[in-house]
């Protein structure tokens, strides 16, 4: 039995590394994602050496675009302002 709780201790611990070493995979990956990116945007071929800063400051400059929808006008809407306007008074 001590034996058996034994394994039960070194499976529980394999599976913790096992976890931890995927999640590092994931993160090198993401890391050199990033950097081809980067490289991408660029133009440079080189590698700059820094890893810190330069990430931040990749995810920091994006911007999106978002478009905004135009406001519907014509004489349903003029009812249907009314009509919201009437139900809050």
């Amino acid at each position: 039995q001590k034996l058996r709780v034994e394994m039960m201790e070194v499976k529980r611990e394999n599976a913790a590394y096992m976890a931890q070493v995927e999640a590092g995979k994931k993160l090198d990956f993401i890391e050199e994602r990033r950097k081809k990116r980067k490289e991408k945007e660029s133009g440079v071929g080189g590698d700059a050496g820094g890893k810190g800063k330069d990430e931040d400051d990749g995810l920091a400059k994006k911007k999106r675009k978002i478009r905004q929808k135009k406001p519907f006008e014509g004489d349903s809407a003029v009812a249907a302002k009314s009509a919201i306007l009437g139900s809050l008074v």
